[in-house]
């Protein structure tokens, strides 16, 4: 399974952005989005099951289990609120798009299926 964005990333190299924070909200977004949930040592609950997505077979089951890591995704970062997502299954290229708003951004990329 690959991910890929659509949207460029703004990184911010450690300095510390407007809001104090080193990483930006869309960095601090997709790493909890693709940390197996219960890997970082005294944050059992950090990070999200996307990575059992793997060796799942594509259906509605996945595409509902996916939407609910995009907005489990936004829970450990109080700079993010989940608004809403949009997925979409393109069988040609056998991907999904999906768009997530997370209230200070929206990402918005693939995932190859």
């Amino acid at each position: 399974m690959r991910i890929e964005l659509a949207n460029q990333l703004p990184l911010n190299n450690g300095a510390l952005d407007r809001d104090g924070f080193a990483v930006s909200p869309i960095l601090s977004y997709l790493d909890a989005l693709i940390t197996p949930k219960g890997s970082v040592i005294g944050e059992s609950e950090y990070g999200t099951e996307f990575y059992k997505l793997k060796h799942r077979s594509f259906n509605n089951s996945w595409l509902i289990d996916f939407k609910r890591y995009l907005k489990d995704a936004t829970k450990f970062d109080n700079r993010l609120v989940f608004v809403s997502s949009t997925l979409e299954y393109q069988e040609e290229q056998k991907r999904v798009f999906f768009s997530a708003d997370i209230g200070v951004d929206r990402v918005e990329g693939y995932i190859y299926v």
